[in-house]
């Protein structure tokens, strides 16, 4: 009997005794074998397990890592770029479709502005000048900080301006950009020309004169005046010859009849040292003495010796540059109707020559006497007073 058909008995009972014993034998030892192939199968597993979970795990962490540092790098790129599309691309773009203070096309190293602010504050701003250099911070897209200094020439004291440019509009405060005294020259006698038979112009120069003789006399004044008619520049040389303690600091120019409003004064220096006058200038072809420094050294002046050809020139220069400048215009002045003004101003010099209604003048109380006595002089208003004259020659 084998295995198989006792095992058949066992399972029914029908085993002896000795046959039950050798069952129960051979079947211990057969679960003693599973149990020990099972522990051996289970350890395997878990490592493998264990292993494969942990191999797995550690490649999917490093796509991950991987992925995340091609996608930070990637945002990092797109920002760069967006920035130097931005910045590098679309700011100087912008840049160019409003007024660039900071551009060099005017002279060959000076920046642009410096000559804007050079003819802006001699034709506009009596008794102002353009003191050192100009300073500009470009901020991108059309803003750029503006620093400068101005210089009062009666006082010689500079003022720092700080301005700022924003696609072609000025922020500052009026006054600082203008200066006090810009309205005064002429406002009664020459912007509006009726005002001139008010009474009290009647006994001015009367009142004027007893008030600088009150005056201790070398009592430093700066004061405008106007003439009982208009001036020449060769009559106005003549006058200035005639006067040679008195500075004449600036001279309003005639820019329409004299019925007419005026709706803006302007005018120039007769110095040729005053202010800045840097290494650069202008095209001499298109402006011609855009600075007047350089008429005294002109081949124009050696026959007569005469600075009033040079006036006419340097004036005329000064209206054509700013008419050229049409952006600078609109930016400076801050008025939409200054380019017409001065072009309205060139035609009439042109046409009727270049001619003057009056000037700032600075001297001393004793030496302004005989000229506000003088009977060319129509009127005259003082502006500031000073003790003494700052620097003595």
């Amino acid at each position: 009997m084998d295995f198989k058909e006792l095992l058949a008995r066992y399972q029914e009972g029908l085993t002896n005794e000795e046959e039950t014993q050798y069952i129960e034998k051979e079947l211990a030892k057969q679960e003693a074998i599973e149990n020990y192939l099972a522990e051996q199968i289970n350890i395997d597993f878990k490592e493998k397990l264990d292993s494969s979970s942990q191999d797995e795990t550690q490649k999917v962490q490093r796509l991950v890592s991987s992925r995340l540092r091609r996608l930070v790098l990637i945002a990092v790129l797109i920002v760069v770029l967006m920035a130097i599309s931005v910045f590098g691309v679309l700011s100087p773009l912008v840049d160019y479709l409003y007024y660039q203070p900071d551009e060099v096309t005017v002279g060959q190293h000076f920046q642009d502005i410096t000559f804007d602010l050079m003819a802006f504050t001699e034709l506009n701003l009596p008794g102002y000048a353009l003191r050192g250099m100009v300073a500009t911070e470009s901020l991108g897209f059309g803003e750029y900080h503006v620093h400068y200094g101005r210089l009062n020439l009666f006082t010689q004291e500079t003022h720092p301006v700080n301005i700022k440019i924003k696609r072609d509009s000025r922020f500052g405060t009026f006054e600082d950009f203008f200066g006090s005294n810009y309205f005064n020259f002429g406002f009664l006698t020459v912007r509006d020309p009726q005002t001139e038979h008010f009474n009290h112009l009647k006994d001015q120069k009367q009142r004027l004169t007893h008030h600088l003789e009150q005056l201790h006399p070398v009592a430093y004044v700066s004061a405008y005046a106007t003439f009982e008619y208009d001036l020449t520049m060769n009559e106005l040389e003549d006058l200035k010859r005639q006067y040679p303690d008195l500075d004449f600091a600036w001279v309003g120019v005639r820019t329409h009849s004299d019925a007419e409003h005026v709706p803006f004064l302007i005018g120039f220096n007769p110095n040729p040292n005053a202010g800045s006058m840097p290494a650069d200038k202008p095209s001499m072809e298109t402006y011609p003495f855009f600075r007047l420094v350089d008429w005294i050294s002109s081949e124009y002046m050696r026959p007569t010796g005469s600075n009033a050809k040079g006036y006419e020139q340097h004036y005329l220069s000064l209206l054509r540059y700013m008419i050229d400048r049409e952006e600078a215009v609109a930016v400076l002045d801050h008025s939409q109707h200054k380019t017409h003004f001065y072009k309205e101003a060139l035609t009439h010099a042109l046409e009727e020559g270049v001619t003057t209604y009056g000037v700032l003048v600075f001297g001393n109380a004793e030496d302004l006497l005989p000229f506000i006595q003088d009977p060319l002089i129509k009127t005259l208003e003082i502006d500031q007073v000073i003790a003494s004259k700052r620097y003595l020659e």
